[in-house]
């Protein structure tokens, strides 16, 4: 009698243990199913528009450059530098550089870091030269030669390649750019430059949107006494192919 008990239990004993087990091993292959069947997460990619700033330099020359992101992530993010030759200095999305006295292609990088860990590195060459408005690359620089004594707007037509930046420089006749406040405006694209916020900058660079159509990009100057002039630049966006 006692053998048959002893018998009966070890039975329920191994009945038990490969119900467990098989229970086990099937939680575990729906664990697996329903993970495989989850949505990778997906987060927000770095990317660097352009640097932006003067694309040909005298030598020994020194000039802002600013790292355009695309999108609008500011807060988190940290720039680290470099260049081939010359020397920078500053930090943050705008730095200074200072080309070297030696002419040549030279390249900038900067690695822009979140603080999520993710990073990505940028580099562009710029032209050092000592002719820099007569040698063999044209410069791309839109002009708009305003004039305080002119209530008419100046208008500038020009074409571009989505994504990329167009320099547009602004010149007002017989006034010191000191005393000048620069109002600059684009409802679309992105317009950087250092001292646009302040007023203080005729020179901006507008990063163009990556739809095709027509853009403008315009400017109201001002002078001490308050008389203004106005400009634009009406700016035909090509998707995926040289203007």
């Amino acid at each position: 009698m006692n053998y048959t008990a002893h018998t009966i239990t070890r039975t329920l004993i191994t009945l038990l243990f490969m119900v467990t087990a098989a229970l086990t091993a099937s939680c575990t292959a729906s664990q697996s199913t329903e993970q495989a069947n989850k949505s990778p997460q997906i987060t927000e990619t770095l990317k660097v528009i352009d640097i932006v700033g003067k694309r040909e330099w005298k030598p020994s020359e020194e000039s802002s450059l600013i790292c355009a992101m695309e999108g609008s992530e500011e807060n988190g993010l940290t720039y680290v530098w470099s260049a081939e030759k010359g020397s920078i200095e500053g930090e943050g999305k705008t730095v200074s550089w200072t080309a070297p006295d030696t002419l040549g292609d030279y390249s900038v990088t900067v690695k822009v870091i979140s603080n999520r860990g993710e990073e990505v590195t940028y580099n562009k060459k710029f032209k050092v030269t000592d002719d820099p408005y007569h040698n063999k690359t044209a410069d791309k620089t839109i002009y708009l030669n305003l004039s305080l004594t002119s209530s008419d707007t100046v208008s500038v037509q020009s074409r571009l390649r989505s994504y990329t930046t167009a320099e547009i420089q602004c010149v007002v006749e017989g006034t010191d750019p000191a005393d000048l406040t620069y109002t600059w405006a684009s409802p679309s694209g992105r317009l950087l430059g250092d001292g646009i916020t302040e007023g203080k900058s005729s020179r901006a660079g507008w990063i163009a949107p990556g739809q095709a159509g027509s853009y403008t990009v315009s400017v109201v100057v001002t002078d001490k006494e308050g008389r203004q002039t106005k400009g634009e630049v009406v700016i035909e966006v090509l998707c995926c192919r040289d203007p």
